[in-house]
């Protein structure tokens, strides 16, 4: 659920039941894990790390860090001082690199190298 706050964006609330038997048997109590988000708190996954899951270079990890953070590829070509010849070229290669094919699944694929489980 989203709890409402005084930033731009709310709160990310989810409640999911947590497994008893993985604290042993001499705790009974029903638990649930609660994880609260800010989600202006800008997480994303260090570029270093990037660049050793998928071996990235540093270009192409940056470019992939900006689209996580919600910039269009022209966008991230006008911040970094690139042509949006060179972005467009940095991405194919990211998508080689990463085994994806779209935006979309690339993001999910970041998402995931931070710990954040996506249900779809």
């Amino acid at each position: 659920m989203a709890l409402p706050t005084q930033a731009r964006l709310p709160l990310s609330i989810v409640v999911v039941p947590f497994s008893v038997e993985r604290l042993g048997p001499f705790h009974l109590k029903p638990l649930v894990l609660v994880c609260v988000t800010d989600l202006s708190n800008g997480v994303s996954p260090p570029q270093q790390r990037l660049r050793e899951l998928f071996g990235l270079t540093a270009a192409e990890a940056r470019l992939a860090l900006a689209l996580f953070e919600g910039a269009t590829p022209g966008e991230a070509a006008a911040k970094f001082g690139i042509s949006p010849n060179t972005a467009r070229f940095q991405l194919v290669r990211i998508f080689e690199k990463t085994g994806t094919g779209r935006q979309a699944e690339l993001i999910h694929l970041t998402m995931k190298t931070v710990g954040v489980e996506v249900v779809q």
